[in-house]
């Protein structure tokens, strides 16, 4: 391990001699800690509703078309298409990030 500042904040990261960085608010966690915590965090995610409009499992269906079928030249540009207007209306003060 090597001990290095932060790009973003400058605060010491890593560690040394296969010991992380001791910092305030920090906590070293045991494998099965961190893993309890991940399976947590999984958890409360699949149980809240995911803002967004692709599905991230896209569902079964019998349609002849789907997003999933388009080019990628083609996905780009119905993404621009969707996505323009709606930066504009970001900038313009008409819709906010909530």
């Amino acid at each position: 391990m090597e001990e290095r500042a932060c790009p973003w904040c400058a605060k010491t990261i890593g560690g040394r001699n296969h010991v992380t960085h001791a910092r305030n608010g920090h906590t070293n966690l045991t494998d099965d800690e961190a893993r309890d915590c991940l399976r947590t965090t999984l958890d409360r995610m699949d149980t809240q509703e995911i803002k967004g409009y692709v599905p991230v499992n896209p569902p079964e269906s019998n349609s002849a078309l789907s997003y999933y079928s388009l080019l990628p030249i083609t996905w780009r540009f119905l993404r621009l298409f969707l996505h323009a207007p709606i930066y504009y209306m970001f900038t313009q003060g008409k819709i906010t990030e909530d």
